[in-house]
């Protein structure tokens, strides 16, 4: 699990996947190293991240 900056919880969950789920409840935005590369669901799909920015209010999915 990637460390993580404050008001920024995660969930897991899948089968036979990985799932991240980053909620960001701040004002700004933030900037989180994956563990290890994943698949950004509401990016661009076919691209897999190391990192992923989350908007502030924002949500990043990811799969691994």
């Amino acid at each position: 699990m990637p460390d993580l900056p404050e008001g920024l919880p995660v969930v897991r969950h899948g089968d036979d996947r990985s799932y991240l789920l980053l909620l960001n409840h701040g004002a700004e935005p933030v900037t989180v190293p994956l563990p290890r590369p994943a698949v950004d669901l509401l990016g661009e799909r076919d691209r897999t991240v190391d990192t992923v920015t989350v908007a502030p209010r924002g949500v990043a999915v990811l799969r691994s």
